[in-house]
């Protein structure tokens, strides 16, 4: 028997897991190298005191038995020991004249919620929820292992899901803010907008509530981190070894002759202590600019790659408020949690900020002690006022966070959940910032301005 081709993998998140350990129970001799000192890369949670903040995963397609991902997953480990929990509400919207809307996984009873909001939109709104009902009908594409061989049953599933598509694929070329224009009701349109990004196709919040409404979109008790925590054990379980606090620096190449002349080959990566790592293979589970441009010092660039980097759109950056409480939040549990429309804008320097999320995990009972709860308030930024504040003037951008958190607390507390601000106290928290990844899928990130009260 030869020798185990040697596999280096960087960047212990979920991708650079998942490669690990498929690669190590395939017989490659895997070594996985995390700058970190955990696993899970943006799919990460965090703690202050006794309080766990969770910025990834609020739903996981592929929670239930059988359906989509499932099988992938359950392969990985990651839902070893992890309860699920379905929510009968995806949002709820709260205006601050006391109006409210629900939207609800439940096909019929979105409906009539919609209905009753704005029956002027009624056509609009049937249209919307007849897309919903569809899909949720659709057997969607799976690439578990069931379909993983050529099959004519892999074959007849995979043109089934394209015929099936057909119909809605147009939803793939029409973005949130670009649909709710068709609604009449103001309220409504925002609602609709700020479902989830508002430039994101709406075929991605199609399919949102077809695999909610299926119930294979979940939350996984426990939060992010554990969830990654899970699929690092079973990468090692496999022979996979995780090195943290081992930064790559350098990917190493050399020349190699072939019948075609000369041609580069990988022999290994350089990490920041100077220690070299010889393998046959380097995969890289890092940030593609940082992996070409710095890795890899720009020597393997190409035209497409650079313009990737400059059109792709990152995700808009947020700033995110994380609150433990004394006591439950007062909120319905939802998958996403409530949109709130302040009655009064907050000033972040160039940017007012309107609309609020506020997302309480109190069905969660890990995240915090018996009798008090976690709560996450999230809204718009601009990273590039945030960054500049930051490096000219750091107590002023301490200062910054601190005053409009308490604004949007104070509006929350007026407005929408009286007594929220008495349920927290001072803040202890090291103002620090966190990547910020959508739960369950991959994604260029942004960042997060991060402030944090517990109680």
């Amino acid at each position: 028997m030869g020798k185990k081709k040697k596999v280096a993998i960087i960047g212990a998140g979920i991708a650079g897991l998942s490669a690990g350990s498929y690669l190590a129970r395939n017989g490659f001799d895997v070594e996985i190298f995390e700058m970190h000192d955990i696993p899970g890369g943006q799919c990460t949670s965090w703690k202050n005191g006794k309080f766990t903040f969770d910025a990834c995963v609020h739903w996981l397609i592929g929670s239930k038995e059988g359906e989509l991902f499932n099988g992938m997953w359950k392969e990985l480990g990651a839902l070893d020991n992890i309860e699920i929990i379905d929510h009968d509400r995806y949002m709820s919207v709260h205006y601050p004249d006391g109006e409210k809307l629900t939207f609800y996984i439940d096909a019929d009873k979105l409906e009539a919620e919609l209905l009753r909001f704005s029956p002027e939109d009624s056509g609009e709104i049937r249209k919307f929820v007849k897309v919903i009902r569809y899909m949720t009908k659709m057997k969607m594409l799976e690439p578990d292992a069931a379909y993983a061989k050529k099959s004519l049953k892999s074959l007849f599933h995979l043109i089934g899901f394209i015929v099936g598509f057909i119909p809605v694929y147009k939803w793939s070329k029409i973005s949130a803010r670009e649909y709710a224009g068709k609604f009449k009701k103001r309220e409504l349109s925002d609602a609709i907008t700020n479902l989830f990004m508002p430039d994101f196709a709406m075929i991605f919040i199609f399919f949102t509530f077809a695999w909610m409404s299926q119930k294979n979109a979940g939350y996984p008790i426990g939060g992010s981190l554990n969830f990654a925590k899970n699929i690092a054990r079973n990468c090692e379980k496999n022979g996979a070894v995780i090195r943290y606090k081992s930064r790559v620096v350098k990917i190493l190449t050399e020349q190699t002759l072939t019948k075609q002349g000369g041609n580069d080959k990988v022999s290994g990566v350089e990490l920041e202590n100077g220690n070299i790592i010889e393998a046959d293979y380097v995969i890289s589970a890092a940030d593609s600019k940082a992996t070409i441009d710095q890795m890899l010092a720009g020597k393997y660039s190409n035209p497409k790659i650079k313009k990737a980097w400059e059109v792709l759109p990152l995700f808009e950056p947020l700033f995110f408020i994380s609150l433990g409480l004394n006591g439950d939040s007062g909120t319905p549990p939802s998958v996403t949690g409530s949109g709130l429309k302040l009655k009064h804008s907050v000033d972040t320097g160039n940017k007012k900020i309107d609309w609020v999320l506020l997302h309480s995990l109190d069905f969660d009972p890990t995240l915090a002690p018996k009798g008090k709860s976690v709560v996450e308030i999230l809204c718009l930024a601009d990273f590039d006022y945030w960054n500049d504040l930051k490096n000219s003037n750091k107590e002023k951008y301490k200062k910054e966070k601190q005053r409009i958190a308490n604004e949007i607390i104070e509006n929350i507390d007026r407005d929408f959940l009286p007594g929220l601000k008495n349920k927290t106290r001072k803040s202890i928290s090291p103002h620090r910032q966190h990547g910020f990844a959508i739960p369950a899928f991959t994604a260029a990130p942004g960042k997060v301005c991060n402030y944090q009260k517990t109680r």
